[in-house]
């Protein structure tokens, strides 16, 4: 399991990654679980995400995983269900608010109810379908993705085409297109995954053919999505074999802490709209120390020095959002619950610098943006 982002915007060389984390996913478990995904050409596995639980679920194509961070398996049941009519899946999405899976075996697709912790032997039921996909020519989705901000599905195919399909199987409001010809990237026709950008306008997709991921927006029959600060080109090689997408609403980190690697500074959680548990946090800051934490519209670029340390963010004076004394842990956390009236798309920029009183020198952490996202 690969979580990256990019490609860097070279002007800066913003944001971090593109690689920002890596485990394995084959791991011991008592219930059914993904076993290594087939290679390709093979169609079986995928991901998904559920942004509201942070918690990842894999298939391997005959069974499903829900997994914690760093692969930690805690939920593992039966993929194909019997008396569905349904094969091994080839996709995965999901449907967090609505606490559902959808499925595909590439021809159809249905929506599942996932059992509780830990899976077996409850395991899953149908919670709808299943039903045909729209797919034409003999082709078989091989992706399915769900899009919360319009409550329709995506699906890529083997012919290199993405569809945007209504939860009874019809064709959606944003039709069909050829991802492949309409794409900058080279994709070959066999696309292997798919994932709605939470974060961004409707109809806009990331797919892979397994060797590239291309940023796209179905608005423009699959021309270059507008750039984002997570992604800001239109392709990304991949870092590894990709056999499936997940958009992940977790904020993107970009600069270097002054110290090396710390301090540093993260979000412990998902910013989907709404979220009263988000919180931003510093690890590695040097007890007793005053640590500032601020927020700005746009990212700095260049930095600017501040001592040996370096300013990320555009400072004004409404930006600092609080100062606080280092404890023992070295952790600091600033809790800022995200209310429903947020708007979808907006980027914040977040930065903590600390001050030794001891010393009079400064140490600051690397860059933060973090965008609201549909969960």
């Amino acid at each position: 399991m690969y979580q990256f982002n990019g490609p860097k915007d070279p002007s800066c060389n913003y944001p971090s990654g593109p690689l920002l984390g890596q485990y394995g996913y084959a791991l011991n478990f008592f219930c059914p679980h993904p076993a290594v995904l087939p290679a390709s050409p093979s169609l079986l596995g995928d991901v998904a995400l559920d942004r509201i639980i942070d918690e990842l679920y894999i298939t391997d194509g005959t069974s499903i995983a829900r997994t914690q961070s760093f692969g930690t398996i805690v939920a593992g049941f039966d993929a194909i269900l019997p008396g569905t009519g349904m094969g091994a899946l080839t996709g995965l999405g999901c449907d967090a608010a609505g606490g559902l899976l959808w499925v595909t075996d590439g021809v159809f697709a249905a929506a599942y109810l996932p059992p509780p912790d830990p899976g077996c032997p409850m395991g899953a039921s149908v919670a709808q379908g299943p039903f045909a996909l729209p797919l034409t020519g003999g082709a078989l989705a091989t992706d399915i993705d769900w899009d919360s901000q319009t409550g329709s599905l995506w699906v890529c195919d083997t012919a290199g085409r993405v569809t945007n399909v209504t939860t009874s199987g019809a064709l959606g409001s944003f039709g069909s297109f050829n991802a492949v010809a309409a794409s900058p990237c080279g994709l070959s026709p066999l696309l292997h995954g798919i994932a709605v950008d939470a974060g961004a306008p409707a109809g806009t997709v990331y797919v892979t053919d397994g060797s590239t991921v291309a940023y796209l927006t179905a608005t423009g029959g699959g021309a270059p999505a507008t750039p984002t600060f997570y992604s800001p080109g239109p392709c990304n090689p991949a870092l590894g074999p990709y056999k499936g997408l997940a958009f992940d609403a977790h904020g993107t980190l970009y600069g270097s802490a002054s110290n090396g690697i710390f301090p540093i500074l993260g979000a412990s959680q998902p910013s989907i709209v709404p979220n009263p548990a988000f919180e931003i946090l510093v690890a590695g800051a040097k007890k007793n120390t005053f640590c500032g934490l601020a927020w700005s519209v746009l990212p700095q670029c260049p930095f600017v020095p501040l001592g040996n340390a370096k300013l990320y963010i555009l400072l004004l004076p409404s930006s600092l959002i609080g100062i606080k004394v280092v404890p023992d842990t070295g952790l600091v956390y600033w809790p800022l619950p995200i209310p429903a009236n947020v708007p979808i798309g907006q980027s914040l920029f977040f930065q903590a610098v600390t001050f030794d009183p001891a010393t009079s020198l400064f140490a600051s952490t690397p860059g933060l943006e973090v965008r609201t996202s549909f969960p």
